[in-house]
């Protein structure tokens, strides 16, 4: 047997190898192994299939609290009856094709006119095509991290989490009962924002409060988000009851 016959006959073989389907994929090509065995020069190498990237998607998708709403949170399914509807997707599917690297992505206004929607599709988008992503309701979030303010390893730990990850879309930012923001939660935002407008890393954030008023209770927050959306990602959604389809739905 000549080597070139031994090396194909090594990749047949490793090619034979069957495994249980993972990460909610079945692929047929690879047999969920994973890779495929291919001769290269005078070795076996194993290449990575393409099942892969669907993988780890879905593994994002897990850790980033979105896996549940995959399916009906895209750009097919977005609500576009009208223009300023089209308008707001067709930015968002560009954000996603070419500006998402380099820009952040602000979404602010009326309440119900589908912001986070938006956002998530984005969000969504942006880890099937293998981005790791994490959505972060800010509330929530916040109050988790006021909790742990004596835990300094857990909250170093839950920091890194959000300061770290590729793409962090922050949901309802600054929302509060009550109207008023409190100093705490306030220090915590403004380390998470400034940390990740330091390092550059995509932030998607929508918030019923307008750019303007974000740069009114601080300019500094507001002041790195406008820097880093540009005038181009910037998106207000003027205050109009006809623009709350929430409320629509339940007339």
């Amino acid at each position: 047997m000549t080597q070139e016959e031994m090396l194909n006959k090594e990749a047949e073989f490793k090619n034979s190898n069957t495994y249980e389907p993972f990460d909610d994929v079945d692929c047929t090509v690879c047999k969920n192994r994973g890779y495929i065995a291919v001769v290269k020069g005078n070795y076996v190498i194993e290449e990575e299939c393409n099942c892969m990237k669907e993988r780890r998607a879905n593994i994002y998708l897990k850790r980033s609290g979105l896996s549940d709403i995959a399916k009906r949170y895209t750009f097919e399914n977005y609500k576009q009856t009208e223009q300023w509807q089209k308008s707001i997707n067709k930015l968002a599917l560009e954000y996603v094709d070419k500006d998402w690297k380099n820009h952040w992505f602000f979404i602010g206004g009326q309440v119900g006119s589908g912001k986070t929607y938006i956002c998530t599709a984005i969000t969504i988008a942006l880890m099937k095509r293998g981005v790791p992503g994490y959505y972060m309701l800010w509330q929530d979030e916040i109050a988790k991290l006021r909790t742990l303010k004596f835990k300094n390893d857990e909250l170093e730990d839950e920091l890194n989490k959000l300061t770290n990850v590729k793409v962090l879309y922050i949901d309802d930012l600054f929302k509060t009962y009550n109207g008023v923001i409190d100093k705490e939660d306030f220090n915590l935002t403004m380390n998470l924002i400034n940390i990740r407008y330091k390092e550059n890393r995509t932030t998607i954030i929508s918030t019923e409060l307008t750019l303007q008023k974000i740069k009114e209770i601080d300019q500094a927050i507001g002041g790195r988000i406008f820097e880093r959306t540009t005038n181009k990602y910037q998106i207000s959604i003027t205050k109009n009851d006809d623009k709350d389809f929430r409320f629509k739905k339940g007339e």
